[in-house]
């Protein structure tokens, strides 16, 4: 069954008033002293009453989306957040205007659906997103590198806002997405058959009295295409209408409707294009020169099999040459069609022409724009070679940062991501002998290859040291002595260290100037900062440094969950100029920690870049999660 697009209005942002007191499982856990304030508020100020279609609240202050929390109710969940909310600054905070707050409810609407409707997931293989809406290939909404970003997030809300079919509710399937994605190698063979079938076949030029054009293969006003209105844009729209919904098309594209058939079923006041007065249209059957001809208007082969989401072969265009259309006075519809590889927003190879194609075209004696074209051209062309060494050395580093042991009655995660090709963060885990698991996280100051080779040579000197066994203090002492003469002051490393001893169930830390370790326990919720004193590697080598460091052993309780961090998590920046911070953090370990660690490492790096914005990422981010079971 072929899917019939929707025609429900999309649903608009919602303002509304104070949600009901609902109580969470295990009832209210005691509420804020601003619960009072912020019934108010909701109440009376439609900016404190901007909401998602996930029921998440925007904070009219900080735009953070902020979800009900377990056992407390709709009030008491916003005034937690407003407690700890910089921008709201304890009632000192100014609000933003209602369009922000209605802008950003709008982008966390694209982020839900994107994530969780296959209609919404389609790309290409340059990861163009493929519209659900308009069936457009939006160059503008793309992935970076195989993943959707914030980024992508934002262009695609861009995209909806000037979307007519959006603005209607227009949505297709996934099965119709895909099927329009996977035709994209052939669209301009398909446009240039269906530009020649405008201009050629009587049987396709039929309106009616709205001046809708006649589908000729179901005889059906198709709602939207208008030849008169839109003759650049006709030949897109009825592609992508054959393509889509017309089963007549899809089961076998030769077999349309004769031309008095047609204008019968286009019913009283209906005209034929091709008969307009004082037309004197010669069809398109010849070359221009009175050869063979050209052009049959057939396709010796469907286009497609009806509803095959695979790739298909291209149409035999055999019978269809790509040769250029040659529009006369009175032959083709008003305003002559666009050729197809405009259409497709793609310089024009061969434009329409209202002469025969045997007339030559004058001579350009003027030819310095082509030189000028030329240089232009290759002082932008990229370093090729410099790319693919930088590229390869980025795959080479995922490698060194790809080793996540399994440990019995434990689950581990990791995942970095660069603000350069290059990162200059790294994680570690060494297996000891005896059962011990070396856990390490590090911080090389600066970015880009010069902090990627430091990188390398750390984490090196850091496994060779670890393997012998030492504690984690003695090992973050060898490691500082052998790079510090290297490294002269210039750069430092911060590195934090744990040793897990399963069979003990402790973790012993070393810290050289790191971020403190996070933890959680799922079972008691309760949390902890874990911050050993320790100053950073490669400033000072010998006693100085040895002395800095303390060890601190921690006991371990089942729920434990432990987040090891860069700083490029927590000193990560919105618009606003204001950091991330480790209660973010926290927060993100009280909703996900139960997930499990690899969905919580992702959870950290998807807030992370929601929470950045537009703003380009200022430092590698690099995380490591642990589940004691």
């Amino acid at each position: 069954m072929l899917y019939q697009p929707m025609t429900t209005p999309s649903r608009p942002v919602r303002t509304i008033g104070r949600p009901s007191l609902g109580v969470g499982i295990g009832g209210v856990r005691g509420s804020s002293t601003l619960a009072p304030l912020v019934r108010k508020k909701l109440d009376q100020d439609p900016a404190w009453s901007v909401r998602t279609t996930g029921e998440r609240w925007i904070c009219p202050f900080c735009l953070g989306a902020i979800a009900k929390r377990a056992g407390r109710t709709h009030e008491d969940s916003i005034a937690l957040h407003l407690e700890s909310c910089r921008s709201y600054a304890a009632g000192r905070g100014m609000p933003r205007p209602l369009a922000d707050l209605q802008a950003q409810a709008a982008q966390e609407d694209a982020i839900h659906r994107a994530t969780h409707d296959p209609a919404w997931q389609v790309y290409d293989q340059d990861g163009v997103w493929i519209s659900p809406t308009s069936l457009d290939r939006v160059p503008t909404v793309r992935q970076q590198e195989g993943i959707a970003t914030t980024f992508t997030y934002q262009a695609m809300v861009r995209h909806l806002a000037q979307c007519p079919f959006h603005r209607q509710g227009i949505v297709h399937q996934a099965e119709v997405v895909v099927r329009v994605r996977d035709a994209q190698p052939r669209m301009e063979e398909i446009l240039r058959w269906v530009v020649q079938q405008l201009n050629s076949v009587d049987a396709w030029r039929w309106i009616n009295a709205q001046g809708l054009w006649i589908d000729p293969y179901g005889l059906v006003p198709v709602p939207g295409i208008r030849p008169l209105a839109d003759t650049a844009g006709t030949p897109a729209a009825v592609a992508k209408y054959l393509l889509t919904r017309c089963p007549g098309f899809l089961t076998d594209p030769n077999r349309w409707q004769g031309d008095d058939v047609v204008g019968r079923s286009a019913g009283t006041g209906a005209r034929n294009l091709s008969r307009a007065p004082g037309s004197t249209r010669t069809p398109i059957s010849r070359t221009p020169t009175g050869g063979s001809p050209t052009l049959t208007g057939r396709i010796t082969s469907p286009v497609t099999t009806p509803l095959a989401l695979a790739v298909t072969p291209p149409p035999d265009m055999s019978q269809v040459p790509a040769a250029r259309v040659v529009s006369r006075p009175g032959s083709a519809l008003p305003g002559p069609f666009s050729h197809p590889s405009e259409i497709l927003n793609a310089p024009p190879e061969d434009p329409i022409i209202n002469e025969p194609e045997t007339t030559p075209a004058p001579e350009d004696t003027n030819l310095d724009w082509m030189d000028d074209a030329d240089s232009s051209a290759y002082e932008t062309l990229p370093d090729t070679q410099q790319r693919t060494d930088v590229m390869s050395a980025r795959r080479l580093q995922e490698k060194f940062l790809d080793n996540v042991p399994v440990v019995e009655g434990f689950r581990l995660a990791a995942k970095f991501e660069a603000c350069h090709d290059i990162t200059g963060d790294f994680f570690a885990f060494i297996r000891l002998p005896d059962g011990r698991v070396g856990i390490a996280l590090g911080d090389v100051s600066g970015h880009g290859v010069q902090a990627g080779l430091v990188m390398g040579m750390a984490k090196k000197t850091l496994e060779i040291f670890a393997s012998q066994g030492l504690g984690p203090a003695a090992t973050l002492c060898r490691v500082n002595d052998a790079l510090a003469a290297d490294l002269g002051g210039k750069m430092f490393i911060s590195l934090i260290y744990g040793l897990l001893d399963p069979e003990h169930q402790s973790i012993t830390w070393a810290r050289a100037g790191h971020n403190p370790t996070l933890r959680f326990n799922i079972v008691s919720g309760d949390t902890q900062e874990i911050r050993p004193p320790g100053m950073v590697l490669g400033v000072k080598a010998g006693e100085m440094f040895a002395s800095s460091l303390v060890e601190e052993t921690t006991d371990l309780e089942p729920g434990d969950v432990f987040v090891l961090y860069t700083d490029g998590v927590t000193e990560n920046m919105n618009l606003q100029q204001e950091e991330f911070g480790q209660d973010r953090l926290f927060e993100i370990m009280r909703q996900h920690a139960s997930d499990g660690p690899e969905a919580l490492v992702d959870q950290i790096l998807d807030r992370a870049r929601h929470f950045r914005g537009p703003r380009p990422a200022a430092d590698d981010i690099t995380l490591v999660a642990l589940l004691v079971e």
